[in-house]
C-alpha cells in the first residue's frame, strides 16, 4: 500500500474525545475513510468484521469499489469505538478520518465518484487507442475488477438486478462458493455454465 495520506480534509487524531467514557450516550456509529488497493470492498469489510468481532451487516457504505484500483471511500460501522477501529490493520488498506456519527451510511448515498486513471507499461499507439475509446466508448461490466475473487456468476447477479430481485442479487454475489460450483466443484462463469 502506498504511503499517500488516507484522510482527505481534516486530520484524524487519536486524542479526540470520541472514545470518552464520560459521554453518557455516544452516537451509535463510527464513520471513517477506508483507503485500499488490491482488495474489493466486500473483502475489506470481511477483514474489518473479523478483526472487530462484529457482523458484516454492522457496516455501511455507499457503493462498491474496485479490486484492481487504489480506492478511497467513506464507511460507517455500528457499535465500534473509534480507538478499536484505529487498531485494525491489513497490508492492503489503511483507515483514517475516524469520528462518531448518528447516521449509518447507506448504499447509494453518494454524490458521485471521481477517478484518476494512471496507465503503466503502455505499448503501441496510445493516441490511436484513445481515439478509438472516444469514438466507440468501452464496456462497463460487473466482474472480477469490481468484486475481486468472488465466486459469483456475473450473469446471475446481473439477471437478478434487471428483474428487480435485489435480495437475490446480493445472495448470488455473497453466497457460499458451493452455490456457484460447476460439476467438478470449481467456480464457473456464465459462459462455462451454458
Amino acid at each position: 500500500l502506498s504511503n499517500e495520506p488516507v484522510a482527505l480534509g481534516e486530520s484524524d487524531s487519536p486524542d479526540e474525545a470520541d472514545d470518552s467514557a464520560d459521554e453518557d450516550d455516544p452516537p451509535p456509529f463510527t464513520r471513517f475513510v477506508l483507503r485500499k488497493e488490491r482488495m474489493d470492498t466486500l473483502a475489506a469489510v470481511a477483514s474489518l468484521s473479523q478483526q472487530l468481532k462484529v457482523p458484516v451487516r454492522s457496516f455501511g457504505f455507499a457503493g462498491l469499489k474496485d479490486h484492481r484500483a487504489v480506492t478511497v471511500q467513506e464507511m460507517t460501522v455500528r457499535g465500534v469505538t473509534p480507538s478499536a477501529l484505529r487498531a485494525c490493520h491489513h497490508p492492503n488498506f489503511k483507515i483514517g478520518k475516524v469520528r462518531r456519527t448518528t447516521e449509518k451510511l447507506k448504499l447509494g448515498a453518494l454524490g458521485g465518484n471521481r477517478f484518476k486513471i494512471i496507465m503503466r507499461g503502455v505499448h503501441g499507439d496510445v493516441d490511436a487507442a484513445l481515439g478509438a475509446l472516444r469514438k466507440r466508448g468501452f464496456v462497463n461490466y460487473y466482474g472480477q475488477q469490481r468484486f475481486g475473487d468472488s465466486p459469483a456468476r456475473n450473469d446471475e447477479v446481473g439477471r437478478r438486478l434487471l428483474l428487480g430481485e435485489y435480495s437475490g442479487a446480493v445472495d448470488a454475489l455473497l453466497g457460499p462458493a458451493e452455490a456457484h460450483a460447476g460439476p467438478q466443484g470449481h467456480s464457473v462463469s456464465g459462459a462455462e455454465a451454458e
